[in-house]
């Protein structure tokens, strides 16, 4: 019996700059704070390894909840030049 674990490049964990190439990109953001869902599109200012930054202002209350670990949050974004679909 092998102790290893066989992986395909499917299974491989790529970062955000190999899923998200060319133009700018449009993501939803949905966040979830106590009972109350809100979603809204954000440009996305720079895709960087495994981080996405967000053109907004740090003072809208979503974005300070997320900062205060008082929120839940889910990404998806299309990238319509290309095929990839990314859901953080």
């Amino acid at each position: 019996m092998s102790d290893t674990i066989e992986t395909t490049d499917r299974d491989r964990v790529r970062p955000l700059t190999e899923l998200l190439q060319g133009d700018m990109h449009v993501a939803m953001v949905m966040t979830m704070v106590g009972r109350e869902h809100t979603s809204r599109p954000v440009a996305c200012a720079e895709v960087h390894d495994h981080r996405l930054s967000f053109l907004v202002s740090r003072q809208t209350t979503w974005v300070e909840a997320i900062a205060a670990a008082a929120a839940i949050v889910h990404v998806t974004i299309a990238a319509d030049a290309h095929t990839p679909y990314v859901s953080l």
